[in-house]
């Protein structure tokens, strides 16, 4: 069999091993939890996109011609973007991470100068629980039900005293909230060590979502500890401080963003998902902001998006809603397949 056969035979079950997790992360990995919070989002992602979804891609478009054209360095580039995408870390395969000895190398000066606390202690154990719980919360406030813009979770990787799982939350103070600017820190990074063989416990979610356990991990939890805005924290009382400057600014932004209206929420929906790409966009010097057509079609053509939205989108997302698995996991195989198209 020629070589070429046999490259495209590997990349097909890469690819169809690839629309599994996918598949799985969004039909198989959804709790009774989740799907209640599916409710209180403030507003469906499909609905938002209609407005705002075409002039997006034009900008990013016009964007990647720019960096092309200006010959901007991938090195440049690869610092821009702070944190990998979705499908880099799925194609960062756990054999990689267990046998690169660079990989190792990095692993253990990103622990360097660490500060850790007992995970064995109830009373820290809790309190790191509760932070995490808040600025879970708090990613949510922020960007809603993609709240994974706010936070990448990465691991587990073997480590010499156990199983090192890092959780980093970044971006906590976007200039698209005013009340975020109230946060006293912009970047979180959690590192929670836990005894060895707890690996196997832990999954990933291809969309960084959640963390999915088979059983609660608390017991297993050796030590933690955390770098804020590059700080290493040495005292309880500092987490403690955090907290509850997180929770201030949480109840500040809920009555902001309770107090918009839909045509608000919407015009808040594009803003984040701009903001996402401005990385880029500061690469070439172009504004990051939704464009005034962006603006129009929620001001504007409200009333006409608004009914092709209530009328055919959302009838045919609730009815694709209710078919069986097999029957989404085939439209989502075909919308998400490269293959086709």
């Amino acid at each position: 069999m020629a070589k070429k056969e046999l490259y495209m035979q590997k990349l097909n079950k890469q690819i169809d091993k690839f629309l599994d997790i996918i598949v799985e992360s969004i039909l198989g990995g959804i709790s009774k939890e989740e799907a209640t919070a599916l409710t209180l989002w403030p507003l469906p992602t499909p609905q938002g996109v209609l407005y705002w979804g075409n002039e997006w891609v034009k900008k990013l478009n016009r964007v990647f011609h720019l960096i092309n054209k200006q010959k901007v360095s991938n090195k440049e580039i690869i610092k821009a973007i702070k944190f990998p995408s979705r499908i880099v870390q799925l194609l960062w395969r756990v054999d990689a991470i267990k046998d690169s000895g660079l990989s190792k190398k990095e692993l253990e000066n990103h622990k360097k100068d660490l500060y850790f606390f007992s995970g064995k202690s109830k009373k820290l154990n809790r309190l790191i629980s509760e932070f995490e719980a808040i600025l879970w919360s708090y990613t949510e406030i922020l960007y809603w039900a993609q709240h994974p813009l706010g936070h990448s979770f990465h691991g587990p990787y073997l480590d010499k005293e156990g199983d090192l799982l890092v959780k980093e939350y970044f971006d906590l103070k976007p200039e698209i909230w005013s009340f975020s600017q109230n946060l006293n820190f912009s970047e979180v990074e959690i590192f929670k060590l836990y005894k060895k063989e707890t690996g196997p416990k832990i999954k990933l979610e291809f969309f960084e979502r959640n963390i999915r356990t088979i059983q609660s991990l608390k017991e297993d939890l050796e030590k933690f500890a955390l770098r804020i805005d590059g700080n290493i924290i040495k005292k309880p009382e500092e987490i403690s401080q955090f907290s509850e400057n997180l929770m201030r600014v949480i109840k500040k932004g809920s009555k902001v963003i309770q107090s918009l209206n839909e045509q608000q929420l919407i015009e808040k929906h594009a803003d984040y998902y701009f903001y996402v790409i401005k990385p880029f966009c500061d690469l070439v010097k172009e504004d990051w902001h939704p464009s005034q057509q962006v603006r129009d079609n929620i001001y504007k053509r409200y009333k006409r998006i608004d009914a092709f939205w209530q009328n055919v989108v959302k009838k045919n997302f609730e009815k694709t809603a209710t078919l069986p698995y097999k029957q989404q996991a085939k439209i989502l195989k075909e919308i998400f397949d490269p293959r086709i198209g």
